[in-house]
């Protein structure tokens, strides 16, 4: 299995698909992404850091599109999916702490009850994400 390597059989058979990892399964859709196979500490610490450090906080006044070339933003919602599939791999792999797994379930309660995907991205978005990113850092440390 690609990434998450320690994900329960009977979740992955259960789910419902929300994003494209699950919809795409994982291997197609971290081949695509040029991410590798049984990632390690390393990897997933080099990639949180690139999605909190690399991509840009800011707000542009134009809706962002998937097939617009203005560079990386947060604002858009592969982003926030990149940092919730990044996360659910990081504690399913064992590398984060108690806190930053309360920020997640807190974090995703929001996410789901502030509708998030169907409207505008607001700053307080993006604080909550990079608040969890930056957790999930530190447990690295």
């Amino acid at each position: 299995m690609y990434r998450c390597n320690n994900i329960p059989q009977e979740i992955v058979a259960s789910s419902t698909p929300r994003f494209p990892v699950e919809i795409l399964g994982f291997e197609k859709f971290y081949k695509l992404n040029g991410i590798s196979e049984d990632m390690d500490g390393t990897e997933y610490l080099g990639h949180l850091k690139f999605l909190r450090d690399e991509c840009s906080n800011e707000i542009p006044v134009v809706i962002l599109h998937s097939n617009t070339d203005t560079g990386r933003h947060k604002v858009r919602n592969n982003w926030f999916q990149g940092v919730i599939a990044d996360t659910e791999c990081v504690i399913l792999d064992g590398y984060a702490s108690a806190k930053s797994k309360e920020l997640f379930e807190k974090f995703m309660v929001y996410y789901d009850d502030s509708g998030i995907i169907d409207r505008l991205t607001t700053n307080e978005d993006i604080e909550r994400a990079d608040s969890l990113l930056t957790s999930l850092i530190d447990d690295f440390d």
